[in-house]
């Protein structure tokens, strides 16, 4: 667990089509991705919040959300992979090598701790950091990344598909 954490802090300016640029293009991200975080901030924009007497949202109150007053995490400084960690995450990272298939821990986007067994990788399998697959494998991400759970769908989705940091990318191919 030599690898570095990053404390991320918070910039001046709050959520917008600024900061969507900004965390893209520190993740060097390619044009279509940050093309696609785009057009989900436009829809998060232009979508209303849910309606809170909707079925989904009646036990939700976000009449205290205030959105304006959001930062996104777009830098930070290094700060020790261990420090602060909770006593099950420790354990968890100590017993790692008797687990089979892998294992994939983040911390604030960042991952610090990646392993994935030898006869899973020789499957075809690939279990990466969503940033990771991002550079490695881009036309499998371009063609399933939020395929499933769409960011046209939802206000919040749309906020999510515009300014996700971290994550993890399970691509098993077809037998």
């Amino acid at each position: 667990m030599s690898d570095p954490i990053v404390e991320q802090s918070a910039p001046a300016a709050g959520l917008g089509r600024e900061a969507v640029l900004a965390l893209s293009e520190r993740r060097a991200e390619p044009a279509w991705m940050r093309e696609r975080r785009l057009e989900a901030w436009g829809l998060y924009e232009a979508m209303p919040l849910p309606d809170p007497n909707a079925d989904a949202w009646r036990r939700t109150d976000i009449s205290g959300l205030q959105l304006d007053e959001v930062r996104p995490i777009l830098d930070g400084q290094t700060r020790g992979a261990g420090e602060a960690w909770p006593r099950w995450v420790q354990e968890a990272l100590a017993g790692a090598g008797e687990r089979r298939g892998g294992m994939l821990v983040q911390r604030d986007g960042r991952t610090v701790h990646h392993a994935v067994d030898e006869a899973v990788r020789g499957q075809g399998v690939l279990f990466l950091d969503t940033h990771a697959a991002l550079s490695q494998v881009p036309d499998l991400v371009r063609e399933h990344f939020m395929a499933v759970v769409r960011p046209d769908e939802l206000k919040f989705r749309a906020l999510h598909a515009a300014l996700w940091d971290g994550g993890t990318f399970l691509y098993v191919p077809p037998r």
